[in-house]
């Protein structure tokens, strides 16, 4: 009888944990195989495709991060680029392109700012500048969450 109750209480924590947090977590291997086939897609040569380090994010399994090695379009290989895949909506990120494309907008910023200045009467303003450096800020730390 004891078994019996027990049991029940078992069964009736694991629904309503279930019911409380959702679906339970796919297996880790499942997702690091979903993540590596949307890495391999946004390669030049996917079959050329080495990886180290893949794990998946612990605040959020759908993030997986690792390296990869592969072929660029000269046949040579580049070396290990640390790379973030978002799988709930498929997005992959390459380290050396976010950091050019961090560069690249501030470079953009800057000149917005400066062709301001050039083309109208009205100064730069302090809270311009504020939300220019806040957009930095903002790119860095994400940078940081996804490439740590």
């Amino acid at each position: 009888m004891r078994i019996k109750v027990l049991l029940a209480v078992l069964v009736m924590a694991i629904s309503t944990s279930l019911s409380v947090y959702g679906a339970v977590r796919p297996s880790d291997k499942v997702l690091i195989d979903k993540a590596i086939e949307l890495v391999r897609l946004s390669l030049k040569d996917p079959e050329s495709a080495r990886f180290k380090g893949v794990k998946v994010g612990k605040e959020n399994y759908d993030h997986v991060r690792g390296e990869v090695n592969a072929k660029n379009g000269y046949g040579g290989y580049d070396g290990y680029d640390k790379f973030f895949v978002d799988l709930s909506i498929k997005v992959v990120l390459f380290q050396r392109e976010a950091i050019k494309a961090y560069q690249d907008s501030i470079k953009v910023n800057t000149a917005a700012l400066r062709w301001y200045a050039e083309t109208t009467d009205k100064p730069i303003t302090i809270d311009m500048i504020k939300k220019s450096e806040e957009l930095k800020i903002t790119y860095k730390e994400r940078l940081k969450y996804m490439f740590p």
